[in-house]
């Protein structure tokens, strides 16, 4: 079992206290913010935020975060192959100086280069924080969220009422079609963090699991963006497949974790043969005249994506070529796995599909040989410790996988459907997801004990 700690030295408790306090205050700014622009606010706040807990990217003694860092390796190596095909490394093997090769280059590369670092530095922030402090976050959060799900809808059964009256008031009814793009990002980041506060919310009532439920799926209805509706019910689904997983394939190492990992890297490396076989077979042709406009479309993006990169499927166009086919491809295929290949080749779709299959993976428990269903009673603490008494309550870690693993599934899928790899602000509400995770599994070990 894990041996208790001495007291906490002075630096380690304003160290904490610090940390906590800037957490505290940045989610409020942030869901402030988010309201007026989640695309637009939402990586800046975080970038800022991280920098000053960059002290906190160390990941030497976390224990199960340890799991995650062939993630954090893979993710460091799809971005040091962009800025490897980025413009600025080609004008500079042509001859540039580098001045001149910064000069007239994109530089799209810098902004993900920067954020990598203090992004991660926000989430081992957040791991970091422990006990009572780390229930306060949670309690916050959850207080946030609930509030922010309470305009969300009020705006929602009103068509967007009081965006719409925002706009006009201070904007002067400046960019009307940003009040929907603004209302639909709104929505993916509560979409994002259903799954982690559910976790946090049953522990009192499932009341507020049914109205924020109601309010993302309302709000898509009126922006028009069902694919958040589908993203909900597949992460539904996948939640009650953990829950009912039998405890016979648990105990022979068959985790939903890991089969789940092998399913989607799967799916990220074989997504551009099947988008090509359904073209050349005139399938996407038939398909676009019985689906909604918004997929018809997806349709015929992923079809030229798929062409363009056939035409350079070892090393790609180049970082963030996907610009170029415009206005065929609006910024980006829609399909991270399309992006990949289109733009980094066959190593990028590799990397790719290895970084979802490590990040499913270590979701998964590390002692897995010990582990019953989810639904069962086992227990699993972040050290390795565990303890198979007859009355025992499962831990917080061991309740969350369902939660966890259906947030990381909706996340997956919203990538999959709707954006592509470099949308900075999609990227940090992934984090924002994660952190989201974290904070509620270690505020849930220090609180009192919750439905389920």
């Amino acid at each position: 079992m894990r041996q208790a700690r001495g007291p906490a030295s002075l630096w380690e408790r304003f160290k904490s206290g610090y940390s906590e306090g800037l957490l505290v205050n940045f989610l409020a700014v942030l869901f402030i913010a988010l309201y007026f622009g989640a695309s637009t606010m939402l990586p800046p706040l975080m970038f800022f935020a991280g920098l000053f807990v960059l002290g906190h990217l160390n990941p030497g003694q976390r224990g199960a975060v340890r799991s995650f860092l062939p993630a954090v390796g893979i993710s460091a190596a799809i971005l040091l192959l962009a800025f490897v095909r980025s413009d600025f490394v080609d004008l500079l093997t042509h001859g540039r100086s580098l001045s001149q090769a910064y000069a007239q280059s994109t530089r799209y590369f810098q902004a993900p280069m920067l954020t990598w670092f203090t992004t991660w530095a926000l989430v081992f922030a957040i791991w970091d924080q422990a006990g009572d402090r780390a229930e306060r976050v949670a309690r916050w959060l959850g207080w946030l969220v609930i509030g922010m799900t309470c305009v969300q809808f009020g705006d929602a059964l009103t068509g967007m009422g009081l965006r719409n009256w925002i706009n006009v008031q201070w904007f002067h009814g400046l960019r009307p079609e940003r009040v929907v793009v603004d209302g639909s990002d709104l929505n993916t980041v509560l979409l994002m963090l259903f799954w982690p506060l559910n976790f946090w919310f049953m522990r009192r009532s499932i009341v507020p699991v049914v109205f924020m439920a109601a309010a993302i799926v309302w709000t898509a209805v009126t922006v028009d963006t069902n694919a958040h509706v589908i993203v909900l019910v597949v992460s539904w689904i996948v939640f009650r497949a953990t829950r009912a997983w039998p405890g016979a394939w648990t105990r022979r190492g068959i985790l939903p974790e890991r089969v789940l990992a092998g399913l989607i890297a799967f799916w990220v490396l074989t997504f551009p043969v099947l988008v090509l076989a359904t073209a050349r077979g005139g399938y996407i042709s038939a398909l676009q005249q019985h689906v909604p406009p918004s997929w018809a479309a997806r349709l015929e993006i992923w079809s030229y994506a798929a062409n363009r990169a056939l035409e350079k499927p070892m090393l790609g166009w180049g970082y963030e070529a996907s610009r170029e086919f415009m206005p065929i491809i609006p910024i980006h295929p829609h399909n991270m796995s399309l992006q990949a290949w289109l733009e980094l080749g066959l190593p990028g779709l590799l990397l790719l599909a290895a970084f979802w299959f490590a990040v499913f993976w270590g979701l998964a428990p590390q002692n897995a040989e010990v582990y019953d269903a989810p639904g069962e009673k086992a227990l699993y603490s972040l050290d390795g410790a565990y303890d198979t008494g007859l009355f025992a309550a499962p831990p917080a870690e061991q309740m969350a996988r369902p939660y966890m693993l259906a947030a990381a599934s909706a996340y997956f899928l919203l990538n999959a459907v709707s954006y592509g790899m470099w949308k900075g602000w999609l990227i940090g509400v992934g984090a924002l997801t994660m952190m989201a995770g974290i904070v509620v599994i270690r505020g849930v070990q220090s609180g009192d004990k919750f439905r389920i």
